[in-house]
């Protein structure tokens, strides 16, 4: 792994424990194992840092949605499975959770941009699908909203050992975004 990226791990671990307003890129450097002057040859200071870290939890989303889209045939597959997709992301990645669940208040205006385009995709694809199927902009708030937190709520459990993090409970959540998002009219 290269020390970037070995940077920006730490960063995201250490973001996780103290938050922003605790991160340092002279401990970050320390747990790395490097000079306090390493993290300076990649990042120009903490913003850039910080903006670095949003972008790569942002790529690795990102990659995560363009193979299902590769996988899906219309916006409707799509939503749901997106919808799964992100379970797994923040169950699977717990400290990019901690990234994604930042307060934008706490944040410039390039980093809050980087954070927000981290569902600017999925987004779009709920705005696709739910123009193509007719469904007013009140009714889409209602379910997203609705489905989001229901996500969110999953997620916790899961992360939390509430409720078993198998196929079986994800099955059942691709079921009730089928129901709640995708199939009310």
């Amino acid at each position: 792994m290269k020390l970037k990226e070995k940077l920006i791990l730490t960063g995201i671990n250490e973001i996780e424990k103290v938050g922003l307003n605790g991160l340092s890129l002279r401990k970050v450097a320390a747990k790395c194992g490097v000079s306090c002057a390493a993290p300076y040859r990649h990042f120009k200071g903490k913003q850039e840092f910080i903006l670095e870290i949003f972008r790569y939890v942002n790529e690795k989303w990102s990659a995560a949605l363009d193979e299902i889209v590769a996988k899906t045939n219309n916006e409707r597959e799509a939503v749901v499975e997106i919808c799964i997709a992100y379970i797994r992301f923040l169950v699977e990645n717990p400290s990019f959770r901690s990234i994604i669940m930042l307060k934008h208040a706490d944040l410039d205006y390039e980093q809050r941009n980087e954070l927000y385009s981290i569902s600017k995709f999925s987004e779009e694809i709920v705005n696709d699908y739910c123009a193509v199927e007719g469904i007013n902009e009140k009714t889409k708030k209602e379910r997203t909203l609705i489905v989001r937190a229901m996500l969110y709520g999953m997620a916790h459990m899961f992360d939390t050992g509430e409720v078993d993090y198998n196929e079986d409970n994800l099955m059942l959540i691709r079921d009730k975004v089928v129901k709640k998002f995708v199939s009310e009219r």
